[in-house]
């Protein structure tokens, strides 16, 4: 009996995890299409299942800022960058930098793209340019 839970649990964990690459799949192919609405509405569907999950916090912060919803966007790049290792945290600090700069933030803009600067990465010359263009 224990053995028969087990391998039905292991199931539904395997049916989820379809489920998830199908959504995230399709997501992906219409946010490559720049149809950002219907992109949102399939992350949506994943963060509701894993409401951490950073492909859909960081590509959905994505969506958000190229419709112009900027607070949207602001919010899911913030949950990308609670986790400091992710492989988004340099273009989350980058796009909510320029977020940052829609929405008038310009104080907090011009640190975060210190910060940028300061790690060297690859935004680095992206940055020093818009820190030119805001003094």
């Amino acid at each position: 009996e224990d053995d028969m839970k087990k391998a039905e649990k292991e199931r539904a964990e395997e049916r989820v995890e379809i489920r998830y690459k199908a959504t995230l799949q399709k997501a992906m192919t219409y946010y490559k299409v720049k149809n950002y609405v219907m992109a949102l509405n399939e992350f949506d569907v994943i963060l509701k299942e894993h409401p951490d999950e950073v492909n859909g916090l960081f590509y959905g912060g994505l969506s958000y800022y190229h419709l112009d919803k900027n607070t949207d966007a602001l919010k899911q790049l913030d949950k990308v960058l609670v986790n400091k290792k992710t492989e988004f945290n340099q273009e989350a600090k980058w796009y909510k930098a320029l977020t940052l700069i829609e929405l008038k933030q310009t104080d907090k803009a011009k640190k975060l793209l210190q910060q940028i600067v300061a790690e060297n990465g690859f935004y680095k010359a992206k940055a020093e340019e818009r820190l030119k263009q805001l003094k």
